[in-house]
């Protein structure tokens, strides 16, 4: 009983500070994220021209801390067109490795581009026998 009271006890200033509020000082709301992805888009194609705009899919959009620039948002699009798949088999387990394109947009929380970047987004799957 007298653990269970210090417990609660010891919880209470943590959620009166505020300990369940998000890690991010701003949600962003759909039409934010529209405008950043957008935004993204416009500016991957504006450094690879090459890269016709409809072939690019969504990936992922994270809030990031950085030492220099404060909280910024990365955008990454993927280019499936240009995956390539490998496979291991062994006696216990398949495992699939798939790689292509991948392109990462940097902006601040206002969306002002400060890097757009090309690199390699890879993902591997295992499955056991």
């Amino acid at each position: 009983m007298k653990m269970t009271i210090l417990l609660i006890i010891a919880l209470v200033p943590l959620l009166l500070t505020g300990c369940n509020k998000p890690q991010t000082s701003h949600v962003v709301t759909p039409a934010e994220t529209a405008k950043i992805q957008s935004v993204a888009l416009a500016s991957i194609i504006a450094k690879y021209p090459d890269i016709n705009s409809s072939e690019l899919v969504f990936y992922s959009m994270t809030n990031v801390m950085t030492s220099g620039a404060g909280e910024v948002i990365e955008v990454r699009y993927i280019l499936p067109a240009s995956a390539e798949t490998s496979q291991q088999n062994t006696q216990s387990s398949v495992r699939t490795t798939t790689k292509m394109r991948g392109f990462q947009a940097t902006m601040s929380k206002s969306s002002k581009v400060q890097s757009v970047s090309e690199g390699i987004i890879s993902t591997v799957n295992t499955v056991i026998h």
